[in-house]
């Protein structure tokens, strides 16, 4: 299976597309793999959880709320200024405050195709004036607009989200999750699929890219 390198910007891509995953982003200083766990010593803690994609609900809960844990206590193990401190260049997310604002938004952006689909409408996907294909500039838009938020409050939002996410795992029954095309709006994949890269793939992706460019 081929994927296609998307330098600088994470990328989530509709579930069942054959473009890049959601968890992964492609960092051109890593040679276009994606980020590696970084080696012990470099100041940030290492007990990162590794876990195979949800297959069920269960699995599901469990991958979320390990990852979050492990994203959260990462940014606890770092110093204040740590916290604070940008990343080397080549990445469009310069520090902390932006990759979970960049979390957050995409929580954001799931929870109205949710509240859309279960309704019985269309979600608009990935966001009013946006296809797939412009996911690098709308990426870079949530970026923008974090801009002027402390770190504090983007990690209260993240929280926030990530509770209201979770609401939504814990409420659907196994088969609502994983039967493909359950749901209309969900096209040909299943609501798992969604919830999986709006949470534990994605918080993957950030928990890698925290620790290159801390290590």
């Amino acid at each position: 299976k081929t994927y296609k390198t998307i330098h600088f910007l994470p990328i989530f891509v509709q579930p069942g597309s054959t473009q890049l995953p959601l968890g992964q982003c492609f960092d051109p200083a890593a040679g276009g793999e994606p980020s590696p766990a970084q080696p012990k010593g470099d100041g940030i803690k290492q007990n990162a959880t590794k876990m195979s994609r949800p297959v069920n609900k269960e699995e599901l809960l469990k991958a979320s709320r390990t990852k979050f844990d492990d994203l959260n206590a990462i940014i606890q193990s770092l110093t204040e200024k740590d916290r604070e401190k940008q990343f080397p260049e080549g990445t469009m997310n310069r520090n902390i405050r932006d990759v979970l604002g960049h979390l957050h938004q995409w929580h954001v952006l799931f929870l109205e195709w949710y509240a859309t689909g279960m309704a019985g409408k269309k979600p608009v996907m990935p966001a009013a004036g946006y296809t797939w294909n412009d996911t690098p500039a709308l990426n870079r838009k949530i970026w923008e607009s974090n801009l002027e938020t402390s770190l504090l409050e983007m990690r209260q939002r993240f929280e926030k989200s990530h509770g209201d996410v979770m609401a939504i795992i814990e409420k659907h029954s196994n088969e609502e999750l994983f039967d493909k095309m359950k749901y209309r709006w969900t096209g040909s994949t299943s609501l798992g699929s969604y919830l999986i890269s709006a949470s534990s793939s994605h918080y993957d992706w950030a928990i890698k890219l925290i620790k290159k460019a801390l290590k």
